[in-house]
């Protein structure tokens, strides 16, 4: 079978996929079914429940409320040193973080799974698979605009405005856009050969979640021994968690010189992952 599926696995060389501008092409052109695909994937998440889209607003604010209660209320944790902020404050900062993570870990734990739940347009139909990944992202993406519009209001009660450098948070979020999308596309075509990907996928997020400063500051890490440290800082989700509450509650700049470094990553990732996916697709209809 395993000669059988690399024999048919033959295409274009994995070199000649690694073309940034050929990928952007290919996805350009297909961006109307991707935003297709984006929309009924947001109408299938809710479509059998009684409060349907409502939930895109329920879940982040139930999430937003049991987090503080816990992190803010039970374990007295707190951004910075003053506890002026209160728990309004807390749940404020920490609600950024949670929400940039919902989208890479929703995205990379439905991607191990998304060949797998659509062996029709596998086996059956010339159906661009490429644009899967991207779909799930932009539903995802969706589902966060309407968390920050929840946490707008909150913020505009408990802290005040935002400041105007919170119209750089696109900018900021892009990194791990690319980053999601590469892994996506890596996990989707492995989870068609590897079945137990998305239950490694699950435990991983999981350890990833807690390596991620979203409910205690960075400068806690000063306590920390060097390896957590170094651990907590390479992670990619650190640095775009801590340059959001940066643009949007500090009034500052970003840190550039890591939003330079994860870019670059996030592009390499993203090139990698595609050229994966699509060099591995011809041994989809084999395995399923």
């Amino acid at each position: 079978m395993s000669d059988e599926i690399f024999r048919t696995a033959q295409g274009p060389r994995l070199s000649s996929l690694l073309d940034p501008v050929a990928m952007v092409r290919n996805l350009w052109a297909r961006r109307d079914l991707t935003a297709q695909f984006a929309r009924r994937d947001l109408a299938g998440k809710y479509r059998a429940s009684y409060f349907g889209m409502l939930w895109t607003v329920f879940s982040p604010l139930l999430l937003l409320i049991v987090y503080t209660f816990i992190f803010s209320v039970v374990l007295r944790m707190k951004f910075g040193q003053t506890t002026s902020g209160g728990h309004g404050d807390f749940a404020i900062k920490m609600f950024i973080g949670l929400l940039i993570f919902n989208v890479f870990s929703e995205v990379v734990n439905r991607a191990a799974t998304l060949v797998v739940s659509h062996p029709n347009y596998v086996k059956k139909v010339v159906f661009p698979l490429e644009i899967l990944v991207p779909a799930v992202l932009l539903s995802s993406l969706v589902t966060m605009a309407v968390g920050l519009g929840v946490w707008l209001v909150g913020c505009l009660i408990l802290i005040g405005p935002p400041t105007a450098t919170g119209l750089l948070l696109p900018v900021v979020l892009l990194p791990i856009c690319l980053l999601t999308l590469g892994l996506g596309w890596l996990l989707a075509a492995l989870g068609a050969f590897i079945r137990d990907i998305s239950q490694i996928v699950g435990v991983i997020t999981q350890v990833l979640f807690l390596c991620t400063p979203i409910f205690y500051p960075l400068d806690i890490l000063d306590r920390a021994p060097a390896f957590i440290r170094t651990m907590i800082v390479l992670n990619p989700l650190t640095q775009v968690v801590v340059n959001a509450r940066t643009v949007l509650l500090d009034g500052a700049m970003p840190n550039w010189t890591w939003w330079g470094g994860s870019m670059v990553g996030g592009i390499v990732v993203a090139l990698f992952g595609h050229a994966f996916f699509m060099k591995s697709r011809r041994a989809f209809g084999d395995v399923l």
